[in-house]
């Protein structure tokens, strides 16, 4: 079946536009059919652009060393760059695969190699669709995930000095799928996404193929659900900030900032609290704990909560991120 990809260059236009006057633009490239289009459509745009006041276009591939064609991907890329003469780098990684989840590891190994290249005044593009903003929105939900979580990905967020940008969040991958046949682009094709006894692949694979048989436009009612719930979060923080009021600058919450709320409003300004020193929040078990034990003792006591490598102890009348 063929179907109208909807993808051009304006996607590209449309992305850098939120944040205009990057210096270099750096496309994540791991060779797969969603980064190859990406970097072929921002090549595009580049090359329309007046020389003398058009971005650096640069590419970055992460060879995560888990494959046995990883040196394969790594060639591949390196010599699509040189035929679009795109300047490419390439970062290998370890990746602890004991350390968790191989996907989670994984991503971590990938970002931490992002942050080492990127500079400030460059824009990081990288090539998520929309087929996987709803998978992330699906495998959040199964967690327990709230509003910030199930808010999935963004379109734009500043990192480490740096900006991500995902144009594609609005196409589907059997647009670009479309796309990279009209323009006869040539992609790896990783089997690891192959297995459904990884959760995301077990999803793509098994549960949406089905469920978009009942509904055809599940893609876009569940990326309308993520964006709904980016906006509830962003609506939360905002009170938050509020109940907040002016932040100390010793980065502890006083406790007079929580008392008089109720349960919810406290958890919200908790949780916000943590994310502004830093500290990715807790379970909401060890939330609960954080308000019945640190913030309930005596005024004499010296209350901790610990939790992974983080903690939360109250002096006096204040509780500081550990």
């Amino acid at each position: 079946m063929s179907y109208q990809s909807n993808v051009d260059v304006q996607l590209i236009a449309q992305a850098l536009a939120v944040k205009p006057g990057l210096r270099r633009i750096v496309v994540g490239l791991s060779g797969g059919l969603d980064s190859t289009a990406l970097l072929h459509l921002t090549h595009q745009w580049w090359l329309q652009q007046p020389a003398d006041h058009r971005p650096a276009l640069h590419a970055i591939h992460i060879n995560h060393q888990l494959q046995p064609q990883a040196e394969q991907w790594q060639q591949q890329c390196a010599e699509m760059c040189a035929r679009w003469q795109i300047e490419c780098t390439v970062r290998k990684v370890l990746v602890n695969t004991e350390a968790g989840s191989l996907e989670t590891v994984a991503r971590q190994a990938r970002y931490a190699a992002f942050r080492e290249f990127l500079q400030s005044g460059d824009g990081l593009l990288l090539a998520h669709h929309r087929d996987d903003q709803v998978e992330t929105m699906l495998q959040r939900l199964a967690r327990g995930s709230g509003p910030l979580g199930l808010g999935a990905m963004t379109s734009c967020s500043e990192q480490h000095g740096f900006t991500l940008l995902r144009p594609l969040l609005a196409v589907d991958r059997v647009q670009l799928e479309q796309f990279a046949h009209d323009h006869d682009l040539a992609w790896v094709d990783d089997p690891s996404n192959r297995d459904p006894a990884m959760e995301r692949n077990f999803i793509r694979l098994r549960l949406l193929p089905q469920w978009r048989n009942a509904r055809p436009q599940l893609n876009q009612a569940l990326a309308r659900s993520a964006r709904l719930a980016r906006e509830s979060a962003l609506l939360l923080d905002e009170l938050a900030a509020l109940d907040l009021g002016q932040p100390r600058a010793d980065g502890g919450l006083q406790t007079s900032a929580l008392q008089g709320l109720g349960l919810a409003r406290q958890k919200n300004l908790l949780r916000y609290w943590l994310r502004r020193q830093g500290v990715q929040p807790p379970s909401e078990t060890i939330t609960l704990r954080i308000l019945n034990e640190v913030l309930t003792a005596a005024p004499d006591g010296q209350p901790l909560v610990a939790w992974g490598h983080n903690s939360v102890r109250r002096y006096q009348s204040t509780l500081y991120a550990l």
